[in-house]
């Protein structure tokens, strides 16, 4: 999802902009994961630097059914008439040297329908002006736990493409050893403690990023 400037179809140009997810029937969940787009650099035209996220059992307004039942209709005016997001969050870029991926946890479930999720600041070289989404998730998990076993299945996915000319560059068979210890283990490890064997495993790897 682009926004491009119209993301809400309002023809606005400007933030907010927002979609809205039709789930087919009320789903439980507790954690939302969003992943920008990504084009080799960090925080590009598009990226959300603060979301709001509202859910209910019934459909929201779009911007187009807002010309015909709101005054002055805009994305802007159907967000302004919503209160009490669920999500209400500032994301951070510092430091991010590739895709990033946000986990956020509710803390308690929840049982909805209907997810509006609304771009309220972006960054990128014409900050707050274009909105983008390139993966957008939800878990039942906890957001810590779906972090960690994404690290999992990131790290597994770069041994299962290991060949023996590989291994004889770049990896050593204690390294993939500890990596699949980690991934053995992931159930009872810490995020903090997949995370550093995540980057332990890259460190000494230099094609894990391929």
């Amino acid at each position: 999802w682009n926004g491009m400037g119209n993301a809400s179809g309002d023809g606005s140009f400007t933030l907010p902009q927002f979609f809205q997810v039709d789930l087919a029937s009320a789903v439980t969940f507790r954690t939302l994961v969003y992943t920008p787009r990504w084009n080799g650099t960090t925080n590009a035209n598009g990226d959300a630097t603060h979301i709001k996220v509202w859910v209910s059992d019934t459909p929201f307004v779009t911007a187009e059914e807002g010309k015909t039942s709101m005054s002055g209709a805009s994305a802007s005016s159907v967000v302004s008439a919503l209160s009490d997001p669920i999500i209400d969050q500032d994301l951070s870029y510092t430091g991010v040297t590739s895709q990033p991926t946000f986990y956020i946890d509710l803390c308690s479930d929840v049982t909805k329908q209907y997810i509006l999720f609304v771009v309220t600041a972006s960054g990128g070289d014409t900050p707050n002006k274009f909105a983008s989404c390139a993966e957008f998730n939800l878990s039942t998990e906890t957001a810590d736990d779906v972090e960690k076993y994404s690290i999992a299945a990131q790290m597994e996915s770069v041994i299962s493409g290991v060949t023996p000319s590989d291994a004889l560059g770049f990896y050593s068979k204690s390294t993939i050893d500890a990596a699949n210890m980690a991934i053995s283990n992931v159930a009872s490890l810490t995020l903090a403690e997949m995370q550093a064997a995540s980057a332990a495993f890259q460190r000494n790897n230099p094609v894990a990023d391929k």
